[in-house]
């Protein structure tokens, strides 16, 4: 019945408005002023306000409207004055974080959701109203920290939402390496999100031992970030691809070679076969460096030694 009430009430409002803009059209009626318009829109705010309340608080979808509206009457009320920009480009970025506000207040265990975009787009909003006060690095900085922040409170409020931290992880240290960037080159900042992203699956393991597939982009994406920390170091002549291409290889096989430690928990024997290959691999590198015309041959000699043993190995004995 009551949602009956708020479809007359709105059929007939729109009614009144269409009647209006086409005797305007017809130019019957004056058409309105800035401030008129102003008006119109925070009456239109209300009449939402109205329907929400009509059709009971947990039918939040009218807020949405409700303080979208508010916010353009606002907009249009501060439109000709001095007003600085920033604040006009906030208010529609506040005015959708209020209702998921309000959605996460009124039932937090079920709402835990709303929390994600409600401290994203408010935060968003804080920064675009400070903007002319700061540097590109720190509002990026404060952009991506600010959206990983509630993945890490949806966590908080519930462990079993382990999927959180990676998110969470990912943006806050992204952002954390954006807030320090005007100390870091180019190379150091890259190699510290892409470790910093490794940590955060380190993290998912850490907390739960089940997820042991977390392993391996932890390790490869922190090998990553320490060859990106090496390669701003100085090298004897010749030793730098050795370096770095024995410390790629070996951290991928000290990755797998960790998951085959753990294979009476998990199956993971297989990664026992990884482990062995990028170790030799690592080796090979580190010795040879990258040519791969001396690596190539022992490759292939140790390939066929470790087959003839095998063999010799599954050979039926004389009885």
């Amino acid at each position: 019945m009551e949602n009956q009430r708020v479809r007359y009430v709105w059929g007939t409002i729109l009614l009144l408005v269409g009647a209006y803009l086409m005797a305007v059209n017809f130019n019957l009626l004056p058409s309105l002023t800035i401030n008129n318009v102003a008006l119109f829109f925070g009456a239109l705010s209300l009449l939402f306000f109205g329907s929400y309340f009509a059709s009971g608080i947990r039918n939040f979808g009218w807020l949405f409207p409700a303080f979208m509206m508010a916010a353009i009457a606002v907009i249009i009320g501060l439109a000709d004055t001095n007003v600085d920009g920033t604040i006009l480009g906030s208010l529609p970025l506040f005015a959708v974080s209020v209702p998921f506000w309000i959605v996460f207040a009124l039932n937090r265990r079920e709402n835990w959701w709303a929390l994600i975009p409600a401290w994203s787009t408010a935060a968003i909003g804080g920064i675009i109203l400070l903007s002319n006060l700061v540097s590109g690095e720190v509002i990026a900085g404060f952009v991506l920290s600010a959206i990983g922040l509630p993945f890490l409170v949806v966590y908080a409020m519930n462990r079993e939402n382990w999927w959180a931290l990676i998110p969470g992880g990912i943006l806050s240290f992204m952002g954390a390496a954006f807030l320090i960037a005007g100390n870091l080159n180019e190379d150091l900042l890259g190699g510290l999100i892409v470790g910093g992203i490794g940590l955060a699956f380190l993290v998912v393991y850490l907390l739960n031992r089940s997820n042991w597939w977390a392993i391996i982009p932890a390790g490869v994406l922190g090998t990553v970030g320490v060859i990106a920390a090496l390669s701003q170091q100085r090298f004897i002549p010749g030793l730098e691809d050795r370096i770095l291409g024995g410390v790629f290889f070996g951290g991928m096989a000290v990755t797998f070679a960790i998951l085959w430690l753990l294979r009476n928990q998990h199956e993971t024997a297989w990664a026992g076969y990884p482990a062995l290959g990028l170790g030799a691999a690592a080796a090979l590198i580190a010795i040879f460096g990258t040519n791969f015309d001396q690596i190539w041959p022992v490759i292939l000699i140790a390939f066929g030694l470790w087959l003839i043993y095998r063999n010799m190995r599954s050979r039926p004995q004389a009885e």
